[in-house]
């Protein structure tokens, strides 16, 4: 077993977190705040061991929740016999081996969903920043937005976001891709 969940881990589990507790929202029946993908780490959901053992990252025994009740539960006994509750009810249900079948697809759906999260990640921080300084730096952006995407969904290749500024900077786009006076390749409006 890895010490902590890796971040390939989180990817893989997101999906069937979602679909084995009914939703991406926070686990614990007294919250169970909703998340949304473009939300911040700090307002986002965490992965939560269910026993309190991080080195154990059974699917079985992790689920999806809120900065306050992870928080929380170090504490609280109630929240604490909630979560032993649930690793049970996980173990005994074997999730894992009943879904197998629906991983594919739901993961394939759950890939569209985050590149369209990214893709508007990228728009979102063209559209700001040009309008803001009148252009910005090719490079620059190609990394500010592969960093945002990744906080955001812990994904966003930089090839990923590359294509999404190529897209947007497309012939029938009102942005362009060009070289400023140092001949450094910008992002801005096009030209009349």
């Amino acid at each position: 077993m890895t010490k902590n969940l890796t971040d390939r881990m989180k990817t893989e589990y997101l999906d069937i977190l979602i679909d084995r507790d009914s939703g991406y929202r926070c686990w614990y029946p007294l919250c169970q705040k909703t998340f949304s993908l473009s939300q911040s780490e700090e307002e986002g959901h965490l992965y939560d061991h269910l026993n309190n053992n991080r080195s154990d990252n059974r699917i079985d025994n992790v689920v999806l929740c809120c900065r306050s009740c992870n928080n929380k539960k170090v504490n609280d006994f109630d929240m604490q016999i909630l979560a032993i509750e649930k690793l049970r009810d996980n173990e005994n249900k074997h999730y894992m081996r009943e879904k197998s079948n629906k991983k594919s697809t739901i993961r394939q759906d759950s890939e569209v969903q985050i590149s369209k999260e990214n893709y508007r990640i990228c728009y979102r921080y063209v559209v700001k920043n040009v309008d803001a300084f009148g252009e910005i730096n090719f490079k620059d952006t190609l990394h500010s937005v592969v960093y945002q995407c990744r906080q955001n969904n812990n994904t966003g290749s930089p090839q990923s976001v590359y294509n999404y500024l190529k897209i947007i900077c497309s012939k029938e786009s009102p942005y362009e891709i060009a070289k400023n006076d140092e001949s450094k390749k910008v992002i801005r409006r096009k030209q009349a």
